[in-house]
Parts: structure tokens; sequence; C-alpha cells
């Protein structure tokens, strides 16, 4: 019935309509994620076509979204997981089970850490993660140290220049962010997008990430990761043409050793750079090193020193001009999540989800695209306000 609507279709007003199961239909039957993807790419592709987008440039940014439930505690999820274990036995056999002791009342038991043990029990059945019978795939993220959400994260590719998004991927709440790159560049550059520079923020500063990106001959604008490097740069300086560190008095490394060893967290590999003994202890502060456990030996990771560089690189002008690029996605996330309802899930499941975060992209590129071009010709722009005034008064 809205006019705007139906110019947008190609249909006259005296036109009759396509029948009103035909959406659901659409939905149900036909609309499939990779459905989604290929209009992404193909309405992108046009936009590059068409002149439209221009820039050689992507941001990439994940957004957090609320699942359509609560998160349940693993004791209250224990009680509905033995009510339906019950109910499904009955169904089939058709037979009442007898002599089951009473269900205890969840907020009765007292160790927290014995009920998610016996859930994470395959002998139990396995539910590792899961606080929601309805919503199984959706997991606890933490949006920052001390800050926690229950649901799914989506990320998103936008053109940081035209603020076009030109790939989205959902997973659940506990993803890795970045761990869609490669896919979401492939998608980009099948647009016709020569991507030559990416712009993140310091969850993507890992190593596969980096790799990623120079594969496709881009430039990464990511600020350095303190978890990722952790050299104290008040205290050590890197030579690249000698491969030694030097320290803040002057004591250069003579000898280099590699090494690897299993800890709690996994394989850990590195270097020990071992300063010259002697150095070390005329030096005015050996014992102030000494009590930091780093006498005589500076122990840095696999990556350090190519780190470095990018950290040098990181303090200029330059770099601090271009990442001010980035900041253009924070608000797309801000208008995906307040006007096209992305702050929280619609449905249940990863699918839903998925769909829901795509086809909110779809609108608000069709958006852009339309503000973009509206600013480029001033005639489309009154044609417009022309069919949305109509639509009003209609």
């Amino acid at each position: 019935m809205n006019i705007a609507h139906l110019y947008f279709l190609g249909l006259n007003p005296e036109d009759s309509l396509p029948d009103k199961s035909l959406l659901s239909k659409f939905r149900t039957q036909r609309l499939e994620e990779t459905t989604l993807d290929e209009i992404i790419t193909e309405i992108v592709r046009q936009c590059v076509q068409k002149g439209i987008i221009e820039s050689t440039s992507i941001s990439i940014d994940t957004t957090h979204i609320e699942a359509n439930t609560i998160k349940k505690t693993p004791e209250r999820l224990m009680k509905h997981l033995a009510r339906k274990i019950i109910k499904t036995y009955e169904d089939e056999t058709k037979e009442s089970l007898e002599g089951l002791p009473v269900v205890p009342e969840y907020k009765e038991i007292e160790d927290h850490k014995e009920a998610k043990k016996i859930l994470e029990d395959p002998k139990f059945i396995n539910q590792k993660g899961t606080r929601s019978l309805i919503d199984e795939d959706a997991r606890v993220g933490r949006k920052s140290k001390h800050q926690s959400f229950y649901g799914y994260k989506t990320e998103f590719a936008m053109t940081t220049d035209e603020r076009i998004i030109t790939s989205v991927r959902t997973a659940s709440g506990d993803y890795m962010d970045g761990s869609f790159l490669k896919e979401m560049l492939d998608q980009t550059k099948d647009t016709g997008i020569q991507v030559r520079e990416l712009y993140g923020d310091k969850a993507y500063f890992r190593k596969n990430i980096l790799v990623e990106v120079e594969k496709v001959n881009a430039k990464a604008y990511i600020p350095i990761s303190a978890s990722a490097y952790k050299i104290d740069e008040t205290e050590y300086t890197y030579n690249k043409d000698s491969d030694q560190w030097e320290c803040s008095q002057g004591n250069t490394t003579v000898k280099k050793k590699y090494f690897k060893r299993n800890n709690k967290s996994g394989v850990r590999e590195g270097y020990k750079y071992y300063f010259e003994i002697k150095q070390c202890r005329e030096c005015p502060k050996h014992d102030e090193c000494a009590k930091k456990n780093a006498r005589r030996i500076l122990q840095v990771g696999l990556n350090a020193s190519e780190y470095y560089e990018i950290s040098q690189y990181q303090k200029t002008e330059e770099f601090k001009e271009k990442y001010k690029k980035r900041a253009s996605i924070e608000g797309k996330n801000a208008e995906l999540k307040r006007f096209h309802g992305l702050s929280r899930a619609r449905g249940y499941g990863l699918v839903g989800v998925s769909k829901q975060s795509k086809i909110a992209a779809i609108a608000v590129n069709i958006k852009r695209i339309a503000a973009i071009l509206s600013s480029k010709y001033p005639k489309i722009q009154l044609e417009f306000s022309i069919i949305c005034i109509k639509s009003q008064i209609a």
C-alpha cells in the first residue's frame, strides 16, 4: 500500500499486488545465506561499475547481538534437560518413569562448578557452552575485560570512504574477531574492489591476520596489541640490521637462542637474547633488573622484531592520520543497532541471526547508495522527496 515501495518495485498503484503469502514463502523456501551473500556482492559490484565506489580501503569490525532468550545457569539448565529427557522417554515408550528422585530446586544447588562439570561430562550429555535449550547456538562473549553478553557476534567489512558494507559473517558470542577474514576479503574482491588498505582495532592484531592482508597486497592499519607484543620500549630498542636489542643503559645483546616450551596456554616459541655478563654486572640498574628476573637475558616472541618495526611506524603522524578512517565503521554499527534492530536477535539459532544481519546490511547499503546518488544528482533527490510526500499523503 506504500507508494514509495510500489515505485521501488516498478509497480503502478492500479496494478494487482502479489499474493500476501509470497513474502513468507520467499523467506522460508528461497531465502538462504548464500542468496543474501550474492545479493550483497551484486549490489556492491554494481556500485563499483557505476563509479559509486572508488575507494580501495576497507574497515572491519564486529558487533555483538543479544540472544532472544535469557542465559540460564548450569543448575537451571540441568533441571530443564532432566525434564526434557523424561518427557522424550515417555513420549517414545508410552510408559511413565517411576521411582525417580524429586528434581531439586536449581537455586538450592550449592556448588555451581559441580553443576557445570556434570553438564560437560559426555556421560551425562554434551552441552558445553550451552545456556539455553531454546537457542542452543548462543554463547557467552565479552564486550570488555569486565563486561560480558549472551548471544552472537556479527562481523562487517565496509568501504571506509563510501561506508558501504561488502561482506557479513555471523558467529556465536565466543567468536574470535578476524577468524572469517579470508572469506570476507575474497567476497570483497569478487565485487571488483581492489583492497589496498585494511583498518581494524587491536583485536585484529594477530600474525595470521597480518599474513592474510599481505597476501592480497594490502597494508594493515591495525594498532599493535599488548597481548601480542610485550616489549617495554622505554627499556629496549631493536636494531634490525644487526638483529640486536639494546637496553636503556646502552648494553647490547651478544647472543641469540631459539626456545620452545609447553605451558598451560599451549606451546610457546621465541628467542632469548643474551647481554654480555660483564656489562650487566657493572650496570647501575643491575640490582633493579635482577629483581625483575630480567638479568642478562631478554626473552621475546617469534615476531617481536617485526612487531617492533610496526610499533615504530604507528607512532608517526602518517599512521595516526590514516587510522582516523576506521572510525566510520563505528557509526555504521550504531546505525544497524539503533535503526535496524541488530542489537537483539529476532529469532533463534545461528542461521536465523546470520540472515537477520545480512538483510540489515542490505537495507543500510541501499539507504547509503540513495544518499550518495542524491548528493551527486539533485534531481534524484527532488524526485525521491516528492515520492515520500505523496506516500505520506496517501
